[in-house]
């Protein structure tokens, strides 16, 4: 079995974390919460998130099935997300795991 160039970590994320260094115009397959391919449009620095459809900006970025923070830029389907077009935003975390109508998770 091949290794992926990418791993997905949950099914509602639109980025992925690239296990290599990639170069743009590389057609990268990324596994984990699904499998498929992605075509880089940038080259991709190892562990750094590359955009899974074109983004607007201020579209929230999701990794680990929750929001990471907003583009400061648009990018394109492939394109290298990294703090220079990427901010966080604070959280309530909080209050999103323990008011009962906002809860994730079940066991709290």
């Amino acid at each position: 079995m091949a290794l992926s160039d990418a791993i997905l970590l949950d099914t509602t994320d639109n980025v992925v974390t690239c296990t290599r260094a990639v170069a743009a115009g590389e057609t990268i397959s990324f596994s984990g919460a699904e499998r498929g391919t992605l075509e880089v449009s940038e080259d991709i620095p190892i562990w750094h998130k590359a955009a899974r459809e074109a983004l607007p900006a201020g579209a929230q970025v999701r990794k680990y099935g929750e929001s990471i923070g907003r583009l400061t830029a648009q990018v394109e389907k492939g394109g290298w997300i990294s703090e220079r077009n990427l901010v966080s935003e604070p959280r309530d975390y909080a209050s999103e795991y323990l008011d009962p109508a906002r809860a994730r998770r079940k066991d709290l």
